[in-house]
């Protein structure tokens, strides 16, 4: 989040003060004040980069992201089309979302105050983007030298994205060293009744059993 207060308590009241009733249509553009929306933080397969956007609208750095269509069968499926449309870039979407941010909308403005934005990791080889008609320019960027003019909590996300990638890539990393691990164990025990059998069929001694 880009402020330290809970997103869902956050627009939860929104909603309730204003009294919005159907909780689906807060999954469409046109529900005010608030609606939900899906970006995708894309990060190159070694981490090392980020593609942004340059919004036509708010003149800042920022993944890309929008409002769900009524062809998107998931958040994340959301969050990839976007990604799609507006850099030309496809990859591997990581399933849960790495962050929850409430910024200013500027869809409407003085009609929807807020975008409650769900935003996913994308890992995608960091091939050349393609500008779309929403943006003034799109760039890979390295993670650690982003642009100056940023929109708001888009740093935080690059940042967490990264971190909640190298969490994962280290569980995996240790749970194949276990699997290994084992397979080591499992090895180096069948090679030892593999031995003390043939010192007991054959009469070798332990030494003359070891060779194979």
């Amino acid at each position: 989040m880009d402020s330290s207060t809970d997103w869902a308590g956050v627009a939860y009241q929104d909603l309730r003060v204003r009294r919005v009733e159907d909780t689906i249509a807060v999954l469409t553009r046109d529900a005010a004040p608030a609606h939900i929306t899906a970006s995708a933080i894309i990060l190159s397969t070694d981490l090392r980069q980020t593609c942004l956007v340059l919004h036509n609208k708010i003149r800042k750095w920022v993944q890309p992201g929008g409002h769900l269509e009524p062809g998107d069968t998931t958040m994340a499926a959301a969050a990839a089309r976007e990604a799609e449309e507006e850099t030309g870039l496809a990859g591997v979407v990581l399933p849960d979302p790495v962050v929850l941010s409430r910024h200013s909308a500027p869809c409407r403005p003085d009609v929807v105050d807020w975008h409650l934005d769900v935003e996913f990791a994308l890992l995608c080889d960091p091939t050349a983007p393609v500008v779309s008609e929403e943006s003034l320019d799109v760039r890979w960027f390295p993670v650690d030298a982003l642009p100056a003019d940023l929109a708001s909590g888009t740093r935080h996300g690059v940042e967490r994205a990264v971190q909640v990638r190298e969490e994962a890539r280290g569980r995996t990393e240790r749970a194949v060293g276990k699997v290994q691990a084992a397979f080591d164990a499992a090895t180096e025990l069948r090679d030892q009744l593999r031995v003390s059998e043939r010192i007991r069929t054959e009469g070798l001694s332990e030494r003359q059993a070891a060779v194979k």
